[in-house]
């Protein structure tokens, strides 16, 4: 259970109340369709209600909060299927729009901890393991476009989905579950070192057929996944 943390006067109110209800939605500590109550985060916060308020409209913006009648602010529900098709193609157009960037821009240090965190996915028996270093692959493959809003937009799009975002230990299962075949996760690896392969070479067309193949295949497993998660 989070630990809301009262705000330092000295620092910038809105923006630190914003990031702990974010982290709690996320978390999972404030559940789907729970009210949002100004006066109640403002004494957990020690603040008045406007800097609450206006931290809850930063995270409407962002969909994780939405209004509903008679009940004011809530957090955002569970997604539905058709969500979470349309957040996997918003995701899959965002890291191939970064291809030439990423070519670009990433270093001989970076392709390097890449091939390590392959390395690391390759002991099946150590799930957690697994998990770290795919983390650890894919926040390197974004973090090298030096694209700022793009990499805040990805950050976004995987903290609106429950399949994408897996602080939550729930969807953190739902996640292994996607990826709980032996053979899945043979092919997601394979994918991987072709991803680092076509990085090697500084190949954007490489890289954007691999990344294409790739992407469709984690949209197509999730989605069969939520349906059964239904």
């Amino acid at each position: 259970m989070t630990a809301f943390t009262p705000v330092d006067p000295a620092n910038p109110q809105r923006e630190t109340i914003y990031t702990q209800l974010k982290n709690a939605i996320i978390n999972g500590d404030i559940a789907p369709d729970e009210r949002i109550v100004e006066t109640k985060y403002a004494d957990i916060f020690r603040v008045s209600r406007t800097p609450v308020r206006e931290a809850i409209r930063m995270l409407e913006r962002e969909g994780l909060v939405v209004y509903e009648p008679r009940k004011g602010a809530v957090a955002r529900p569970r997604l539905t299927r058709a969500e979470v098709d349309e957040v996997y193609t918003i995701r899959s157009a965002l890291q191939l729009l970064s291809v030439d960037a990423v070519v670009r821009n990433i270093t001989d240090a970076q392709l390097d901890a890449m091939e390590a965190d392959n390395r690391g996915c390759a002991d099946k028996h150590d799930v957690g393991a697994y998990f770290r270093h795919l983390d650890e692959f894919n926040g390197l493959l974004t973090q090298s476009s030096n694209m700022p809003l793009l990499i805040k937009l990805l950050d976004q799009i995987e903290s609106y989905s429950a399949t994408t975002s897996f602080q939550n230990p729930e969807h953190a299962r739902f996640r292994e579950s996607v990826l709980s075949d032996d053979e899945r996760r043979r092919r997601a690896l394979a994918e991987h070192e072709e991803i680092v392969a076509s990085l090697r070479a500084r190949d954007a067309d490489r890289l954007r057929r691999v990344l294409t193949a790739h992407t469709a295949n984690v949209h197509e497993a999730a989605l069969q996944r939520y349906g059964k998660e239904d």
